[in-house]
């Protein structure tokens, strides 16, 4: 019997802008995951590389239930939000990176453009705006593994993702 994750339910896979409304990740999710893309994404957004270097205490420690008085949420659901980001292809696991003169392990957070794509979009007030449609399952295109250079004062991550693709609304 296969057994169904039960973040796959906080996924939004449409979402709808009006004009001059910026998409990120946080906008995607529901609950638990959304918290935890929200804490790698601020943190990721920081440098070019997108490395974020985090234990899990300090991203529970940044991930609170909104709905339940701002509790935070249980290291073991921040541990299978990651895993389930991990298993999106959105969150990159990688170990010994040689970052800011130290080896670290941590994460790669792939850019909210590379996955999502936006189109124009009638809303439902019957103004023009933007869908932005988050890929998942099959369909998600692969962006490349990091490529970890390890040089002496060096050693950063690069993720190659492909450029976001933007389509103007029909009027």
């Amino acid at each position: 019997m296969n057994k169904k994750n039960p973040f796959e339910e906080s996924i939004v896979e449409r979402v709808l802008l009006e004009e001059g409304e910026v998409c990120d990740w946080r906008r995607h999710f529901l609950n638990a995951p959304r918290e935890t893309i929200g804490f790698f994404e601020s943190q990721a957004c920081k440098w070019n590389e997108r490395f974020v270097w985090a234990r899990v205490p300090r991203i529970v420690s940044y991930c609170n239930q909104y709905q339940r008085e701002k509790r935070p949420y249980s290291k073991r659901q921040i541990e299978y939000s990651i895993e389930f980001l991990r298993q999106l292809g959105i969150v990159i696991r990688v170990k010994g990176v040689l970052w800011q003169g130290a080896r670290r392990n941590g994460w790669v957070i792939v850019p909210h453009d590379a996955v999502c794509d936006r189109f124009g979009a009638v809303l439902p007030d019957g103004k023009l705006g933007w869908e932005c449609k988050f890929q998942t399952g099959p369909k998600m295109p692969i962006v490349g593994e990091p490529d970890l250079m390890g040089q002496p004062g060096g050693g950063y991550v690069k993720v190659r993702t492909p450029n976001p693709q933007v389509r103007t609304p029909n009027v």
